[in-house]
């Protein structure tokens, strides 16, 4: 009867993350290029440095870039593919996958990712938990709240 829900963070990785690695290597000529909000390449002739938004200004958790439909096509796309790995993971010969998650700093994605990622989530697991940390303004919290991003579907027996 235990269930398994996991900590999400899809809102910044981290400086070690394969993504950001290649990025700072490679700079524009990056295919990570467009997963990040890069402020300037090194460029030494103009000279100007490597920079990029870390969250609330932590460098060593760059910031995954959003687009009016939310996080951007490269991260999206890897992020809808973890949550698949770790609620189905028959693939890798794990019988069971997790129930649920619980969403670090979900206030600082867009409303519109969040009602994507749950339909993701429910097209695997149609009664998954989703629970998330929303911290802001009251006016920046109500489309968080209107059922359609998170919750329990239905509570747990």
């Amino acid at each position: 009867g235990i269930r398994i829900i996991f900590d999400g963070v899809f809102n910044h990785m981290g400086i070690r993350s394969f993504a950001f690695q290649d990025l700072q290597k490679h700079q524009q000529h990056s295919k990570f290029k467009d997963w990040f909000i890069v402020k300037s390449w090194k460029d030494e002739k103009a000279g100007t440095e490597f920079d990029y938004k870390g969250w609330f200004g932590a460098k060593s958790l760059p910031e995954l870039k959003e687009d009016e439909q939310g996080i951007v096509e490269g991260p999206k796309n890897y992020i809808f593919a973890a949550t698949e790995r770790w609620m189905n993971p028959k693939g890798a010969g794990i019988e069971n996958g997790i129930d649920g998650w619980r969403l670090d700093v979900a206030f600082c994605v867009s409303h519109q990712f969040w009602k994507q990622w749950r339909q993701h989530v429910r097209s695997i697991n149609p009664e998954p938990y989703l629970t998330a940390e929303i911290v802001d303004e009251q006016d920046k919290v109500v489309p968080y709240l209107q059922g359609d991003a998170f919750g329990l579907f239905p509570p747990f027996t």
